[in-house]
């Protein structure tokens, strides 16, 4: 894999973490009698295009939400080898987000940015009306809340399937080649960002692997700490039985229950 040394232009947009306590959180539905000790290492990156990730106009416009459920499809549909009819487009991401925001590109004013969750917010967009990505229509099914504070917590739900992150970028976080690691500077706003894995060293350390905008970063476990402000595990089957995971671990009668107030709200 390689990283991100030159990305160019790139675009904040993710409102600040916002509470949705009609979503399950992962501490509340995981029996992890069910899993194994975290992993020294999770890789789902593995499956991604030659190509990489796309833009998806997150150089110009604050979509950077919509750019990582776009990011999620592609990594699924790459693992599943279930193809989607063409890779995500600009144009799908940016009316995905102009349809929940209001954003026109002919306004610069109109450019606010995605909450993540709560009434209004992309997760609530994305399970009850579906995103287009690929030429494909796809609907969240079902998504949990992880405590961002919580290491182990995140390396449970890496296990489990990619995670999208948010985050309160700082000026050296921007400017970074390829490692999210500083945090130094004045916070210039949120981003969103899908988590493809970690590893852990020796020294137990822990490097954490993301794709975003253009292309691939690192972020250390200090960053991690520093930075995160909020992060949601997608759950897919497919993620599940690829890995060997037993899905009885996840207590799906309680996350259908959670999903279907969701739906309903």
């Amino acid at each position: 894999m390689s990283y991100v040394t030159n990305p160019g232009p790139v675009s904040l947009g993710k409102r600040a973490a916002r509470a949705d306590p009609r979503l399950p959180t992962l501490g509340a539905v995981l029996d992890r009698r069910h899993l194994p000790t975290p992993p020294k290492w999770v890789n789902w990156r593995a499956m991604l295009p030659a190509a990489g990730v796309p833009m998806l106009g997150n150089d110009r416009a604050g979509c950077c939400v919509f750019a990582t459920f776009m990011h999620y499809l592609q990594v699924l549909a790459e693992y599943t080898h279930v193809k989607l009819p063409h890779g995500p487009t600009e144009q799908e991401c940016i009316s995905a987000y102009s349809a929940v925001t209001g954003y026109d590109p002919r306004i610069p004013s109109s450019d606010q940015g995605t909450y993540y969750a709560g009434q209004g917010g992309a997760f609530d967009y994305w399970i009850k009306h579906g995103i287009i990505c690929g030429g494909k229509l796809n609907k969240l099914t079902d998504i949990v809340v992880l405590d961002q504070n919580n290491q182990i917590a995140m390396k449970d739900a890496l296990n489990i399937g990619p995670v999208m992150f948010g985050a309160m970028m700082s000026e050296s976080d921007v400017d970074s080649a390829f490692m999210w690691d500083d945090h130094q500077g004045p916070i210039l706003g949120g981003h969103a960002f899908l988590g493809l894995g970690y590893e852990t060293l020796l020294s137990g350390k822990t490097y954490w692997d993301m794709v975003t905008w253009n292309g691939s970063w690192r972020a250390t476990d200090t960053w991690i700490a520093q930075a995160v402000d909020e992060a949601y595990l997608p759950l897919n089957l497919a993620f599940f039985n690829a890995q060997g995971l037993n899905p009885a671990a996840l207590n799906f009668a309680q996350i259908t229950a959670a999903m279907r107030v969701v739906r309903a709200g």
